[in-house]
C-alpha cells in the first residue's frame, strides 16, 4: 500500500532520530516499530525531548510542499512614443516651409529703415520717352489650352498653376485670364500680352520677355529669375513683394505701379519710369539705377543703401 503523507513524515523522523542517536552513542541500528512520538523516542534513545522536537520540526518543514510564487500577469509593455522621429519630421516640415516662404517672398529687412539719400535732379519736369510695349496683332485664332502655340488667342482658357516649359508663345494673347501660380521656364514670351491677367505668385525662369504688356495685371509676389525684361509695360500693375533680384530691366514702364516691398536687390535698371509708383519699403540695395525716373513716386522707407545712382530723376 502507498504510505500516506503523515506516515512518510513519521518514517523520516525515526530515521533522523536514529542517525542522531548513532552519532552520539555509536550504537547499533534499532528498528522502531512503535509510533514515532517524542516520549517513545526519548525512552528508546535517551535523547533530550527538546532535541527530538527540534529534529521533528525540521523534518516537517522539509516535507512541506514548496509554495510556488503567485503568477503575476505581465504588464502590457507600453510602446515608447517615437519622440525622436516626430521631432525629425517637425524639423523637416519647418525647413520645407521656410524654403517655400523664402522663394515666394523677396528678402527684406524690416529694421533697415534708412533715410532716403538725396537724389540728383536732372530732369525735373520731363519723363523719359520710353518706347511703347509691343502688343500682339488682332484677329488671332483660338489656341488649344493644353498645347500652347505662338500667335494664338488663349483668353478662353483657365491656366491657373499651368506649367509652361520650353514653349514658344511669341505674340500670343493671355489678356484677363487666370494664370495664378503659373510657371514659365525657358519660354519665348516675346510680344505676349498679359494685360489685366491674374499672375499672382507666377514665376518666370530663364525666359525671354521682350515687348510685353502687363498693364493692369496682378503680379503680387511674382518672381523673375534669370529673366531680363526689355520694353515691358507694367503701368498700373500690382507688383507687391515681387522679386526682380539680380536681373536687368531695360526700357521698362512702371507708372502708377504698386511695388510695395518689391525686391530689386543687385538689379540693373536702365531707363525705367517709376512715375507716381508706390515703392514703400522696396529694396534697391546694391542695385544700379541709370536714367531712372521717380517723379511723384512714394519712396517711404525705400532702401537705397550701396546703390549706384546715375541720372536719376525725383
Amino acid at each position: 500500500m502507498k504510505k500516506s503523507k503523515e506516515e512518510e513524515i513519521q518514517e523520516l523522523i525515526r530515521k533522523r532520530v536514529l542517525e542522531e542517536y548513532k552519532k552520539r552513542e555509536e550504537a547499533k541500528e534499532i528498528e522502531l516499530q512503535n509510533e514515532a512520538n517524542i516520549e517513545a523516542l526519548h525512552d528508546v534513545t535517551g535523547l533530550p525531548k527538546e532535541e527530538i522536537q527540534r529534529i521533528a520540526d525540521q523534518v516537517r518543514k522539509e516535507m512541506q510542499p514548496e509554495k510556488s510564487p503567485p503568477i503575476v500577469p505581465d504588464k502590457p509593455t507600453m510602446r515608447r512614443p517615437r519622440r525622436r522621429k516626430k521631432r525629425r519630421l517637425m524639423f523637416i516640415g519647418l525647413v520645407v516651409f521656410a524654403v517655400y516662404m523664402f522663394n515666394r517672398a523677396p528678402f527684406f529687412d524690416e529694421q533697415s529703415n534708412k533715410a532716403l539719400p538725396q537724389l540728383p535732379i536732372t530732369q525735373p519736369a520731363q519723363q523719359l520717352a520710353l518706347p511703347p510695349a509691343d502688343v500682339p496683332s488682332v484677329g488671332l485664332t483660338k489656341g488649344f489650352c493644353s498645347a500652347p502655340q505662338p500667335h494664338k488667342d488663349y483668353r478662353h482658357c483657365d491656366m491657373e498653376r499651368k506649367v509652361f516649359k520650353n514653349a514658344d508663345l511669341t505674340g500670343s494673347n493671355f489678356e484677363g485670364i487666370d494664370l495664378n501660380r503659373a510657371i514659365f521656364t525657358n519660354c519665348n514670351l516675346t510680344g505676349v500680352s498679359f494685360k489685366g491677367a491674374s499672375l499672382e505668385r507666377a514665376a518666370f525662369k530663364n525666359s525671354l520677355l521682350v515687348g510685353n504688356d502687363f498693364s493692369g495685371a496682378n503680379l503680387d509676389r511674382a518672381r523673375f529669375v534669370n529673366t531680363h525684361l526689355t520694353r515691358v509695360n507694367f503701368s498700373q500693375t500690382k507688383l507687391e513683394r515681387a522679386n526682380f533680384q539680380n536681373i536687368t530691366l531695360n526700357d521698362v514702364q512702371m507708372r502708377g505701379t504698386h511695388l510695395e516691398r518689391a525686391n530689386f536687390r543687385a538689379a540693373s535698371l536702365n531707363r525705367v519710369d517709376f512715375s507716381n509708383a508706390e515703392l514703400e519699403r522696396s529694396d534697391f540695395n546694391h542695385a544700379s539705377l541709370n536714367h531712372v525716373v521717380f517723379t511723384g513716386a512714394n519712396l517711404k522707407d525705400v532702401d537705397l543703401s550701396k546703390t549706384q545712382l546715375n541720372q536719376v530723376t525725383r
